[in-house]
C-alpha cells in the first residue's frame, strides 16, 4: 500500500458531500504516513502536509446528497468541509455555472431553486403540471424513503403481507 500511495501524484474523489468527514481524516491518515519517510515505530511528523503532499481534486455538491451515517451516529463532525483537513488542504473552489444537461432555462431555473430548497408557490405549479397517474403495470414502482427507518417500517409491512409461517434459522 505505501508504494502505491507514493507512486500517486494526484487523488481525485467524487461525490465529496457523501464523504463524512471523520473518513476523510482517516483516508488523510493514511496518505499522509504511507508517504512519509519514518520508520515503522514512529509517528508521522506533526509538521507533515496533508496527504503527504499530493494535489487533492474533490468534486461534488454539497447541496446534493449528504454524508451517510451509520446506526447511532451522532458524532459532531459530519461534512468532509468540517474535517479539520479541509481548512489545512488551502482548497481553491472552482464553481461549474454552465448547465450542459439542460436547455429549458424555466426548468433550470427550478432546478436550481429546489437545490436551494426554494419551493414558492410557481415551483409547486411547474412540478404539480408534470404530476401524472403511473401506467397500469404488474411491476410495482421503487419507492424511495429518507431514513432508514421508514425503509424498516415499509420492509415489515410488505413482509406480514407474505402467506405463510414464518421460520426463523439461528446461524451458527
Amino acid at each position: 500500500i505505501r508504494d502505491r500511495w507514493r507512486a500517486v501524484d494526484t487523488l481525485v474523489i467524487d461525490e465529496i458531500s457523501m464523504m463524512h468527514g471523520n473518513l476523510l481524516d482517516k483516508i488523510e491518515y493514511v496518505g499522509a504516513t504511507c508517504r512519509c519517510t519514518f520508520g515503522p515505530e514512529d509517528a508521522p511528523p506533526a509538521n507533515r502536509s496533508p496527504f503527504g503532499g499530493i494535489q487533492i481534486i474533490f468534486v461534488g455538491d454539497f447541496l446534493q446528497l449528504p454524508p451517510v451515517a451509520g446506526r447511532g451516529d451522532n458524532r459532531r463532525m459530519k461534512f468532509a468541509f468540517e474535517s479539520p483537513v479541509w481548512a489545512a488542504l488551502r482548497l481553491q473552489n472552482v464553481l461549474l455555472t454552465k448547465v450542459f444537461r439542460q436547455s429549458d432555462v424555466e426548468f433550470v431555473t427550478l432546478l436550481n431553486n429546489l437545490r436551494f430548497g426554494i419551493v414558492d408557490a410557481q415551483t409547486v405549479q411547474v412540478l404539480r403540471a408534470r404530476q401524472q397517474p403511473l401506467p397500469q403495470s404488474k411491476i410495482r414502482p421503487t419507492i424511495l424513503y429518507p431514513t432508514r427507518r421508514d425503509v424498516a417500517n415499509k420492509n415489515l409491512e410488505e413482509f406480514n403481507k407474505l402467506p405463510g409461517e414464518t421460520i426463523t434459522y439461528q446461524a451458527v
